[in-house]
């Protein structure tokens, strides 16, 4: 399981709902603006499940979904994105770039 450093508390507490023990997150170090920085990811594989933010609530910070879902499709990864922050932003022709990261 890996997750930035600002997971949210509800995410937190859906994976320790879900059987996740706190040590089995492994939290990647995140940039000023608390998104994912990608080249601190650790290395991926098919048991890995990956949690990605499309706006942090702290800060709005949007993780680097295009380069980690790549990463994670060509390691067999599973990448799931907290996105209730930004959902309807993606709709807004200004924001189309979200969609296409997320697809």
């Amino acid at each position: 399981m890996i997750s930035g450093e600002e997971i949210h508390a509800s995410m937190l507490k859906a994976l320790m709902l879900a059987g996740f023990g706190a040590d089995n997150i492994i939290k990647v170090a995140t940039d000023e603006h608390d998104a994912i920085i990608a080249e601190k990811m650790p290395v991926l594989d098919e048991s890995t499940i990956v949690c990605l933010q499309a706006g942090n609530v702290k800060t709005g910070a949007i993780d680097p979904i295009k380069d980690i879902c790549l990463i994670a499709k060509e390691k067999g990864a599973y990448v799931h994105i907290d996105g209730a922050l930004v959902c309807g932003q993606g709709f807004l022709p200004k924001n189309l770039n979200l969609q296409r990261d997320v697809n």
